[in-house]
């Protein structure tokens, strides 16, 4: 565990489960740090709440979600007929404690798709802001770049530098290296890794939501 005066010279995460709707990074203490999976659009029906209309004003429905209990019996557990999916990724708060006064940020987020499947809009924490994901998604403007560009909600301007689809890097726009996500070695339980600088953690709910989106690009061919 790192202690509260001193940041590592990098955090390790590892990724497990290659489906970019549905996985988890966990450190390598074995914690959990963060974890991927479908909102709970499902409970807004099971407590009498019409889905399609949960969707369409999700600033309050999210609200509502958030006051629910984390669990519910099986036999609530019914699924929805929505046909725009809604995913959620989270911070766990016994990781993030870890390190404190390094981590900062939203502690979720949450992306809401379009019909198919089609880039949607990407929500941090509770704010009520919607961020198209096509705009985290922005394309380099030098000829062939494969990068994606993205701005901070401090309103910096960040990259990932897609190597290939096994390996992609976060950077600012002087090419400091703040992330590195690459798939792991046949031999390795875990899909992938993820090495964090310190400077990451200060916005580390971003670089995880925006590499989940690079990710969940790839895979949809958008």
């Amino acid at each position: 565990m790192a202690s509260s005066s001193t940041v590592p010279s990098k955090v390790v995460l590892l990724h497990y489960g290659d489906d970019p709707f549905k996985h988890k990074f966990v450190d390598l203490q074995g914690a959990d740090a963060f974890t991927m999976y479908k909102s709970s659009s499902m409970i807004l029906i099971a407590r009498g709440f019409n889905s399609t209309r949960a969707v369409a004003a999700n600033a309050h429905a999210q609200r509502l979600t958030d006051q629910l209990p984390p669990s519910l019996p099986p036999a609530l557990q019914i699924p929805s007929d929505d046909p725009n999916k809604i995913v959620r990724l989270m911070r766990e708060d016994t990781w993030a404690k870890q390190y404190p006064n390094t981590v900062m940020g939203p502690d979720k987020s949450h992306f809401f798709f379009g019909a198919e499947e089609r880039p949607g809009v990407l929500e941090y924490g509770n704010n009520g802001i919607r961020i198209p994901m096509e705009y985290l998604l922005r394309a380099g403007k030098k000829e062939g770049s494969i990068s994606r560009y993205f701005r901070a909600q401090s309103g910096k301007e960040f990259k990932w530098k897609v190597i290939s689809t096994h390996r992609m890097e976060c950077q600012d726009l002087k090419h400091t290296t703040l992330a590195v996500w690459e798939v792991s070695p046949p031999d390795e339980e875990n899909f992938g890794r993820l090495t964090l600088r310190p400077a990451a953690l200060q916005m580390v709910t971003e670089i995880l939501s925006t590499l989940t989106l690079n990710r969940m690009a790839q895979a949809l061919g958008w």
